[in-house]
């Protein structure tokens, strides 16, 4: 591996480091948001490093039934 190289890997990886970093910061508080929403639902994603996704649901609680 030429000193590019490493240099342009290494480049990278910090770019996307502070990313990561940033993700693991607020994913206990964007969990906490979401679950304290009656008609949201977190999806944890385990292949995935962000902060998984959310689920809507409909609440029919507040519907008018014919």
């Amino acid at each position: 591996m030429t000193g590019q190289l490493l240099d342009s890997f290494l480049d990278c990886f910090t770019r996307h480091v502070h990313i990561l970093d940033a993700t693991v910061a607020v994913k206990e508080d964007f969990a906490d948001i979401v679950q304290s929403q009656e008609n949201l639902r977190l999806i944890q994603l385990p292949s995935w490093a962000g902060l998984g996704a959310v689920q809507y649901v409909v609440l029919f609680s507040n519907c008018l039934c014919l």
